[in-house]
C-alpha cells in the first residue's frame, strides 16, 4: 500500500499454518501491534530505476501518484527479486484494497494448482482486451496514458484485440515461486515500464502471446467472494 490510496484490511477467519503475511508499504503505522500482516517498508523499488529495459516510467521522472502506483506494481510483479520472498514455494499477491476472508489458503492452492503454476480470478465483466481497453478510455486517471499506441502496437504484433480470451481480474493472484514463472513476470513488468500502470491490459498479451501459457481460472466473482 503506497501513497494512502487503500484502507488496511486484516485477514479473517482461521489462517492455516504455512503460510506468512508481508505488507510492502511506505507508512508501517497502518499495521496495528499483533497483526498477522508483517510490515515491510524496505524501498526495494528503487531498484525499479536501474532494472534492465526500464524505459518510460521510473521514479525519477514521474509525478508522486504515479510514482506510488509504479511502486506497487513492482511489488506485484518483481516478488522474485525481493530476497525475503525468494525461499517461498507458491506467492499469493492481493491489493490492499482486498480482504482475505476465511478460507484454507493451502487447500485453494491444492485444488487449483493441478494444471497450471500460476492462477487468476476470471474477469467479472470482460472477455478481450479491446473491452478493457475501450472502458479505460473514459477512466480519467488512464487519460494521460498511451492507451491507443499500446494497443496499436499488440494488434500489429498478430494479437487479435477482439478475440474471447479468459479475461483476468488483478486484485489478487497466485505462481509458483520458480525461474518459469519470474520469465513472464519479467516480461509483464516490462510492458508496464514502457506502457504505463494500467497493467491490466498487458497482462494477457504476455501471458498468451509471448508466453503461451494457459493460467488457471477460478470463476469465482472476485468482488462478492474475495479469497
Amino acid at each position: 500500500q503506497f501513497g494512502s490510496y487503500d484502507d488496511y484490511h486484516e485477514p479473517q477467519g482461521t489462517i492455516y499454518p504455512g503460510c506468512d503475511f508481508f505488507y510492502f508499504t511506505d507508512d508501517p503505522t497502518l499495521i496495528p501491534i499483533g497483526s498477522l500482516w508483517q510490515p515491510i517498508t524496505t524501498p526495494y523499488y528503487d531498484s525499479l530505476d536501474t532494472l534492465p529495459d526500464t524505459q518510460r516510467y521510473t521514479t525519477q521522472h514521474i509525478s508522486p501518484t504515479v510514482r506510488d502506483m509504479m511502486r506497487a506494481k513492482f511489488f506485484k510483479t518483481q516478488a522474485h527479486r525481493i530476497d525475503l520472498l525468494k525461499d517461498y514455494d507458491i506467492i499469493l499477491w492481493c491489493d490492499a484494497s482486498f480482504e482475505i476472508k476465511a478460507i484454507n489458503i493451502q487447500e485453494l492452492f491444492k485444488t487449483q494448482f493441478t494444471s497450471s503454476s500460476v492462477g487468476f480470478f476470471q474477469h467479472h465483466k470482460f472477455t478481450n482486451m479491446w473491452q478493457e481497453c475501450y472502458n479505460a478510455f473514459s477512466i480519467p486517471r488512464y487519460s494521460r496514458l498511451p492507451l491507443a499506441a499500446q494497443a496499436l502496437t499488440y494488434f500489429c504484433s498478430g494479437w487479435d484485440l477482439m478475440q474471447t480470451n479468459p479475461f483476468y481480474e488483478l486484485g489478487c493472484f497466485f505462481y509458483h515461486n520458480t525461474a518459469a514463472q519470474h520469465q513472464w513476470l519479467d516480461a509483464w513488468w516490462w510492458e508496464i515500464t514502457t506502457w504505463g500502470f494500467h497493467d491490466q491490459l498487458s497482462l494477457p498479451y504476455v501471458l498468451t502471446k509471448q508466453y503461451q501459457i494457459t493460467p488457471t481460472i477460478i470463476s469465482d466473482n472476485i468482488y462478492t467472494q474475495n479469497p
